[in-house]
């Protein structure tokens, strides 16, 4: 039964193998616990014509069956990428491998001759594009709404200056002004206290004959 990892790839136990699949197309500079580390398969033990190895078995959405190896006495260090040995299009299918696995060619220390990966690039580069178009988006999208909340700030503001103009010209104390925008503003404003010996209007009271 097949098991799915958090980057949603579909593994196969080994038992499940399609026969024929013993095509090298590439070879990933990775060894088998980090490719485990990166991307949660699991590298089960075998055995081969050639040596012992590691190998684990997955398959994409189209159906198509790869197996990555390594054999334990191999001189050179890496992970091989296998597909079916009667495939007529090695690009296709380590495009469709690297696509499944989500690595990228940068990380493929051999591939196959007769694999051309340059479709598979050009691909890779309009996704980050694309990726790179929507991010700006929405940053435009949050840029235009701190604009609407500065905007609506700024009105306040203009209000609260306009209260303090009219307030002040009427002789007002900052007390009382306080008071009111506290009002305008639904704020509570039981803490704030008339001065001892002012009036509302700012104004020393006279002293008690």
């Amino acid at each position: 039964m097949a098991n799915t990892n958090f980057l949603a790839i579909e593994q196969l136990p080994l038992r499940e193998m399609n026969r024929g699949l013993a095509k090298p197309i590439a070879t990933l500079g990775l060894e088998p616990g980090e490719i485990s580390d990166r991307i949660g398969i699991k590298f089960e033990a075998a055995r081969d014509d050639l040596d012992e190895l590691q190998a684990a078995l997955v398959r994409s959405r189209s159906g198509r069956q790869f197996v990555l190896v390594r054999h334990r006495r191999q001189p050179i260090p890496g992970t091989d990428i296998l597909t079916n040995e009667d495939s007529p299009d090695v690009s296709a299918d380590l495009g469709e491998a690297l696509t499944l696995l989500q690595f990228g060619p940068a990380e493929l220390q051999w591939t196959h001759p007769d694999a051309d990966l340059s479709h598979f690039q050009i691909q890779q580069i309009s996704k980050r594009r694309i990726a790179g178009i929507r991010q700006l988006i929405e940053l435009e999208e949050r840029r235009a709404g701190l604009e609407e909340e500065l905007k609506t700030l700024a009105g306040r503001a203009v209000l609260i200056l306009r209260e303090l103009d009219k307030a002040a010209a009427n002789g007002v104390s900052v007390t009382e002004i306080a008071v009111r925008i506290g009002a305008s503003s639904k704020r509570p404003t039981a803490g704030l206290r008339q001065p001892v010996g002012m009036t509302p209007g700012g104004k020393k009271l006279a002293p008690a004959l």
